[in-house]
This record gives structure tokens, sequence and C-alpha cells, in this order.
């Protein structure tokens, strides 16, 4: 196997590995936990073999850069904070102590160095057809099999209203929705035209599919990291360029729409009543939420410089916002780097998209789960955002190489190429 392999797989895998875990084995009706668990060894295993080869320099290294100051003082701060709430013995915590850990150090840190290490190919080309074609599969699996159907341990099953898998919560499914439609555009957006062969009716029907189980899953948070997506990429570029773009968001929404309407009225699935009462001041998520960012803030207040705690407080867990997250556990040092490392993945990403390189859909994914992690996640379950991240830095530091700079279309899934 090259090396290359290793950095496709890696990025595939944390990317798209577990929504198709959670469609196969609910496919084959088996657990997911096993599978979820050998996924995450391979992910881990794949790092560190990467980060190994880079600092024997072995064919690759790791990419350098300004980020790696606020990076090392977040993360040193951050597991100093995890080594203190997880060695006191007080029993406060919600999850186990070595949960924190494993997912911390092992499903976030060391996957993204895996990532930050310097792809000397064009890897990302590869990149793109690999998740492509596992968040069609798995968004096939959770579109057929899924449904609104939730059987809490030791309860009855009762209907949420939200397309969902045993496996697979209603957020996520979402948000596979999201990024099987940005990922099925985005040839289309990239090329600056339509075009219609069989590769294109495929990124189409990706599209609609993506549609679907975004409304489906009746999930607030990735309807708005979609509003954000579209408000950054077309800051980022000019919009009299992309004034067919606009008409084509224009039906998609119009579209997105009338389905929602018609799986409200049919009793399918819950799409408009949940967005609306958001406005209403009826939804008791929203109002836990506000409790939670609350506690977080007052606990940042009462220990600024250092943080107070892994979670918060009141609720007993984490705040869902990972940069109130941040403050409240590693106070202004690591809060301040925190924060200056998402703006500089910010930052790269809106480059990425101005240079208008075929690869900008790392960009839009990036925001996609920033914006995620905002109202859902932890610091240590948030891998995406993280890996996404790492790639966003690596493609802005190889700007001045091949890596970005290919004016010529990857033949990609549905680029026509």
């Amino acid at each position: 196997m090259k090396l290359s392999h290793f950095y496709i797989f890696l990025l595939a895998f944390n990317f798209a590995g577990f929504p198709l875990v959670a469609g196969l084995t609910s496919y084959v009706g088996a657990g997911s936990t096993i599978f979820s668990i050998s996924m995450r060894s391979a992910i881990l295993g794949l790092s560190m073999l990467l980060i190994i080869m880079a600092l024997l320099g072995n064919k690759i290294r790791i990419v350098r850069g300004i980020f790696w100051l606020p990076l090392m003082i977040f993360w040193s701060a951050y597991l100093l904070r995890i080594y203190l709430d997880t060695s006191s013995g007080t029993g406060n915590l919600s999850r186990e102590p070595s949960d924190y850990w494993i997912w911390a150090v092992g499903a976030c840190l060391v996957p993204m160095l895996g990532l930050l290490t310097y792809p000397r190919k064009d890897y990302f080309a590869s990149s793109y057809r690999l998740t492509f074609s596992m968040l069609i599969f798995a968004s096939f699996f959770v579109g057929t099999l899924g449904s609104g159907l939730y059987t809490p341990e030791a309860g009855r099953a009762y209907d949420t209203g939200r397309l969902r898998l045993e496996a697979l919560n209603p957020i996520s499914v979402g948000h596979l929705g999201l990024s099987l439609l940005l990922l099925s555009v985005w040839p289309f957006i990239s090329a600056g035209k339509v075009s219609l062969g069989y590769k294109q009716l495929l990124n189409i029907a990706g599209s609609l599919l993506g549609l679907y189980l975004l409304i489906a899953a009746a999930s607030r948070g990735p309807l708005v990291a979609l509003i954000f997506v579209l408000f950054f990429y077309f800051i980022a570029q000019d919009l009299m360029r992309n004034w067919k773009l606009l008409a084509v968001i224009a039906i998609l929404l119009t579209l997105a729409n009338q389905v929602g309407t018609y799986l409200e009225e049919t009793g399918t699935y819950k799409a408009s009543s949940r967005t609306e009462s958001v406005f209403s001041g009826e939804d008791s998520t929203i109002t836990a939420r506000q409790v939670a960012y609350q506690g977080a803030i007052d606990q940042f207040i009462q220990n600024p410089i250092f943080g107070d705690a892994l979670e918060e407080r009141i609720t007993q867990k984490y705040p869902h916002n990972v940069v109130l997250e941040s403050f409240m556990a590693t106070g202004l040092i690591g809060g301040v780097s925190f924060l200056a490392l998402i703006m500089y993945g910010i930052f790269t990403s809106y480059k990425i998209i101005r240079l208008q390189t075929e690869h900008g859909w790392v960009s839009l994914i990036f925001i996609q789960y920033l914006i995620a992690a905002q109202f859902s996640g932890a610091l240590y379950t948030v891998t995406t955002m993280w890996t996404f991240l790492a790639l966003a830095i690596v493609l802005y530091s190889t700007r001045n190489s091949a890596v970005v700079n290919s004016k010529k279309l990857p033949r990609m899934v549905g680029s026509g190429r």
C-alpha cells in the first residue's frame, strides 16, 4: 500500500466512516459498537504511522506555521484540565475518566496531528472520491432504514418525529445530509457550469438525498450550519460571478420548504414545527442550552485565568458550545488560544475559497462542523471539526504547490473530467 493511501483512508474514515458503519450495521442487524471501536483503532493506527514517518523524515513532513503556538498552548491547557478533573476522584463527571482521554487524545488530537503531515502529492481529489462514495452509501442506508422511532434503555419505543438510526442520532443524520449535499453540488460550483452525464446525475441524486436527510432529521443545527456555509462562500466569492448559483440555491430552498411541509402534513417527520418552536420560545432544548451557556460563563468568571472544570455544573454536561467550553475549562490561557486557532482556520478556509481551487469543499465542510460545534458536542467529541481544521491548514500551507494550485479539475465523481 502506498503512503498516499494512508492519508486518504485517514481522512475518509474520520469523516464518513462512522455514518457508514451505522448504516451497514443497521442493514445487517448487528450492533455497531465493536465496528466503531475497530474504526477508531484503524484511525489511530494510521495517524500514528503518519506522525512517526513524518518525524523520521520518510517521504512526508509535518506542516509548519504560526498556528502551532496556539495549538500547543490550548492542548497543553486542555489536557492539564482533563488530568486535574479525572484524577481528583470527586465523581462529579458525567462519563468515566478514561473516556475523556480516549476521545480527546485518541479521537481528536492524534488524528489531527496525523493529518497535519505534508502531502507531497495531490491526495485531496482521491479523498473526495472516497468520502463522496462513503457518504452516498451511508445516506442511502439511513434514508431507507431510518425512522422516527427511538427506544430508550429498558423503555418503550416512541416516535420522535425525527429521522434517525439506532446508532445515529437526528443531529448526526442532519449533518450527514448536509455534508452529502455540499460534496454533491461542489463539482458544479467548482466547474462553474452544469452538464448532464451519468456522473453528474449521480451528484444530482446525491444532492436530493442529502437534502432529504437534512429535512427529515428535523434538526436545527445543520440548517443553521447550511446558512453559515452559504454566507461564508458568498463572502469569499464575487456575488456577480455566482448569480446562477444563487438561482440554484433558491430552487433548492423552495424544494426543501415543500418537502418539509409535506413530511409535516403526512405526520412522518416534524421538519417545520421544530424550526418554528425556536422562535416561539416553547422549545425545552433551547432553554436547556441557555442554562448551560450561562452556567459556563459564570464558571469562567469565577476562575478566569486557568478555568474551572470540564463540565458545566448545573446541567452536569458540556455546555454544547466549544468556544464557551474552552474558556470555562481552560480560562483565558486556553480559551484565547483556542479562539485564535479557529479564527486561523476560518482565515485559511476563506483564502482557499478565494484561490478558486477544486479542493474548496474542505473549507465548506470545516465551516459546517465549526458551526455545528457551537450548538452540539464537546471539545473532546467534535472529531470532524478537528479533522477539517487540520485539512484547511494543510491546504493553505501548501498553497504554492500542486496540491492547491492545479487549475485543472481533478477526475472526481461528478466532475465529468
